[in-house]
């Protein structure tokens, strides 16, 4: 919900500090259009291997393609970066370019933001959630990364579905 917070707030001018109470975080969260699908189907613990997800996101491929393509979202927040993980590193983003017909590709010195400038969507290749940093880093990690995007993309967020 922070880092929701920071990407909401961020604009080509302006990059959203870290200054905010829980309640405007949770305020922002419970109010703002956002739809999350987790990958994994099935209930289990707060953390899934790489080899799990991959098997989740094979056997459910088709319906995890529908609710993607269905809610034709502007940004993506791919969480679960891997070191481990062929092309981008993330299992998520590998399935919006491969099976979701983007073309979202990296951002020149920049591990964070992939983008489709065709589609005009970005893909944000995020660690999973529950990463062993501060949520004041992981914010400030993403935040950085999507404000130099939008310099270099200020219509970016002019584009967007009011």
């Amino acid at each position: 919900m922070y880092q929701l917070y920071g990407l909401v707030n961020t604009k080509p001018g302006y990059k959203a500090d870290y200054i905010f109470t829980n309640e405007q975080a949770i305020e922002l969260y419970n109010t703002f259009p956002i739809a999350r699908i987790n990958a994994k189907k099935e209930a289990g613990r707060s953390s899934v291997s790489n080899n799990t997800l991959r098997f989740y996101i094979d056997r459910d491929g088709e319906l995890l393609k529908e609710q993607i393509l269905n809610l034709d979202a502007d940004i993506f927040v791919c969480c679960g970066y891997s070191d481990y993980i062929e092309e981008s590193g993330n299992l998520l983003l590998n399935f919006l370019n491969n099976k979701c017909h983007y073309n979202l590709i990296k951002q020149p010195d920049d591990d964070w933001i992939y983008y489709d400038e065709k589609q005009n969507k970005i893909a944000i290749n995020n660690w999973h959630l529950s990463a062993r940093k501060s949520s004041e880093e992981w914010y400030n990690l993403l935040t950085d990364a999507y404000y130099r995007f939008l310099r270099s993309h200020p219509d970016f967020t002019e584009s967007h579905r009011k």
